[in-house]
């Protein structure tokens, strides 16, 4: 009888869990994926999973390197479709509120923590770079990060940046970065 009113409780709480309302909902159109924060919470990263063109990919969301986050009843784009087709099915995985507090499967979050750290190394071998030799050792890091180097998307991403905007803008991008992700680090909830 005891197991019975212990299997009991599991289940019980296992509904209760699952009835728990997602803190995030998507909004998905022809071109993109969006996320609307529908908790009264601050959100800093999210993990959704997508099929793409037949296939599944965990897509993460991450303000941990922006000022500011996706505050209640923000709405955000997550992921523009491309030439391969669109993203549909979006689900939740795993949200990681301004608090410190989750939501979802917490095996995301040591990828989440890793993936900051290479981030942040990154960024500051780009400053160091930058300090040492100027822009050209800031462009030498970005034009040599291997394919299989972690932080590959954010070079691509400020490679860009710097083809469009210049050095300057380049050099302020990678500034408020490090200060974003300093300013949360400093909250002890990160």
């Amino acid at each position: 009888m005891k197991t019975l009113g212990k299997m009991a409780t599991i289940l019980l709480l296992s509904a209760i869990a699952t009835a728990q309302k997602a803190p995030v909902s998507f909004i998905v159109s022809k071109s993109e994926i969006s996320m609307k924060n529908s908790s009264d919470k601050a959100l800093v990263a999210v993990v959704l999973s997508v099929e793409h063109v037949k296939h599944g990919m965990v897509v993460q969301h991450d303000f941990y390197f922006k000022p500011g986050n996706a505050g209640p009843a923000s709405v955000h784009k997550v992921r523009s479709q491309d030439r391969g087709g669109p993203f549909t099915n979006p689900r939740l995985l795993f949200v990681q509120f301004e608090d410190g507090s989750t939501w979802g499967d917490t095996a995301y979050a040591s990828n989440l923590t890793r993936q900051r750290k290479i981030w942040e190394a990154y960024l500051d071998k780009l400053e160091k770079a930058y300090n040492n030799d100027g822009e050209q050792g800031l462009v030498n890091v970005l034009q040599n990060t291997s394919n299989e180097d972690p932080a590959l998307g954010l070079s691509t991403h400020l490679m860009e940046e710097y083809e469009i905007a210049g050095r300057d803008s380049l050099v302020n991008h990678i500034q408020a970065l490090k200060a974003a992700a300093e300013t949360r680090r400093a909250t002890g909830n990160f």
